[in-house]
Order: C-alpha cells, then sequence, then structure tokens
C-alpha cells in the first residue's frame, strides 16, 4: 500500500526545493545539500511546503553564502517524479518536509513518494 502524501506535493509551487543559482537543467545543479543525520547515515533531501520556509531553509543550511542559492518549485508533476527517481540514484533515501536546525520533520521515503507519483500520473483522468 502506497503511503498517503500530504496535499502540498499535488498543487502547484506546493513543494520547494533548493538549487543552485542560476537554476540549469540538469540534476547535479539541482540540490547542493546532501543532508546526513548524525545518528543515521542517510542522505535526505530537505523540502519545503512554502516559499517563505524554503527561505528560512536557504538561511539554516547556507548561512554564509544564501546569495549562492535559490527556492525552486516543480510545477509538473512528472517533472518532479523524474527528479525523485535520480535523486534515489544518488542515494537519496528520503524527502524531510520543513527540516529544522534538528533535522526534524516529515521524514518520506523517496520511494514511497515516487510510488504516489506513478499512480497519479498514470491514472486516468475522470
Amino acid at each position: 500500500m502506497t503511503k498517503t502524501l500530504p496535499a502540498e506535493f499535488f498543487t502547484p509551487d506546493g513543494v520547494w526545493l533548493i538549487a543552485y543559482a542560476p537554476l540549469a537543467e540538469e540534476l547535479t545543479a539541482i540540490i547542493r545539500q546532501v543532508v546526513r543525520t548524525g545518528d543515521v547515515e542517510s542522505a535526505y533531501l530537505p523540502a519545503f511546503t512554502s516559499m517563505e520556509k524554503a527561505q528560512q531553509g536557504i538561511a539554516w543550511l547556507a548561512p554564509n553564502d544564501p546569495e549562492q542559492l535559490v527556492a525552486f518549485s516543480f510545477r509538473e508533476l512528472s517533472r518532479f517524479k523524474q527528479v525523485l527517481n535520480a535523486l534515489g540514484l544518488l542515494g537519496h533515501a528520503y524527502i524531510v518536509l520543513n527540516p529544522e536546525a534538528d533535522h526534524k520533520g516529515e521524514r518520506l521515503t523517496i520511494r514511497d513518494v515516487v510510488k504516489a507519483m506513478q499512480t497519479l500520473l498514470l491514472k486516468p483522468p475522470a
């Protein structure tokens, strides 16, 4: 059974990621932070549910060079799914929604997110 995802994943500008600026098309430019927790060696992708939270995330993740980062969102689910697939291949295990300095936040496996995206994308139009 696929985990139910937060509604933000399915709304325009619902999930914000942080990229190098200027934003390039290549995946390598998309995410700067591969964050590893102190007690569990699993990489996670920080994601934010609003532009404001993404800006706060930039301030936390890159306090010395925020001008090098930009918050952005994927408006197309298929594009977002491509990025998640690629991040999974690169070793990211989780998306953590709205992490704070203690690394806490809603933790979703990228596998669960990809499965939910696949289900939504393949669903016949109503």
